[in-house]
C-alpha cells in the first residue's frame, strides 16, 4: 500500500503542503528513499498541473495521481501497489 497525503487551498487551487507518502509492505523505506523521493515530486508535478488545467474535481485529480504514480512504480519495481492518494481541501 502507498498512501500519497497532501492539503490542497480550495480558494487559489495551490498546494499547501508537499505531498507525504507513506508506504506499508511495498518497499523498505531505508533502501528505497531515493525512489519515495522520486514518487513525491512526481505527485506534486502531477496535482500542480491538474490544478493549472483547471481541474476541480478531486476524484479526477486523484484518479490521474494514481495513474502517473502506477506507472513510475511499475517500471522501477515491477510493482502493483494499492495507491491511496488523499487530497484534503483547506481555506487559508
Amino acid at each position: 500500500v502507498l498512501i500519497v497525503f497532501t492539503l490542497v487551498d480550495s480558494a487559489s487551487r495551490t498546494v499547501i503542503s508537499e505531498p507525504e507518502i507513506s508506504t506499508r509492505g511495498f518497499v523498505y523505506v531505508k533502501e528505497s528513499s531515493e525512489l519515495l523521493d522520486e514518487l513525491k515530486k512526481l505527485a506534486l508535478r502531477s496535482i500542480e498541473r491538474s490544478l493549472n488545467k483547471g481541474i476541480t474535481d478531486f476524484e479526477a485529480i486523484k484518479l490521474r495521481l494514481r495513474e502517473e504514480l502506477a506507472s513510475v512504480i511499475g517500471q522501477r519495481t515491477k510493482r502493483k501497489p494499492v495507491i491511496i492518494p488523499v487530497i484534503v481541501e483547506a481555506e487559508i
